[in-house]
């Protein structure tokens, strides 16, 4: 509930493959910044190339509204740095717990 009253404004959407509900995106869009605020896959779904997919899509709308895309990543989740780092996010803020990621367009 507190992501849902900090991010009132934001977009939760359902994956869809095939037409068969695969896991959930969900993005805040400001003036500033495209935040990824939580994205996942069922498990028979993931490492195949569907979050690459979908992150790949979101840099493209970074890029064309030419603001950054942000997202916060668990310390502990090695895997998902792994995945955000080889799409070029870079981490800009270390906080406690988890790292803010972001990803700039090259353009």
């Amino acid at each position: 509930s507190d992501y849902a009253n900090r991010f009132a404004d934001s977009e939760h959407s359902i994956v869809l493959l095939d037409s068969e509900p695969v896991g959930r995106l969900w993005v805040a869009r400001w003036e500033d910044e495209i935040r990824l605020l939580d994205i996942t896959l069922l498990p028979n779904h993931r490492n195949a190339g569907a979050g690459t997919v979908l992150l790949k899509r979101l840099q493209g709308e970074a890029r064309r509204a030419g603001r950054p895309l942000r997202h916060s990543v668990y310390k502990m989740n090695e895997g998902a740095l792994r995945f955000y780092e080889r799409l070029g996010f870079t981490v800009v803020e270390d906080f406690e717990t988890y790292v803010l990621m972001e990803w700039l367009s090259a353009d």
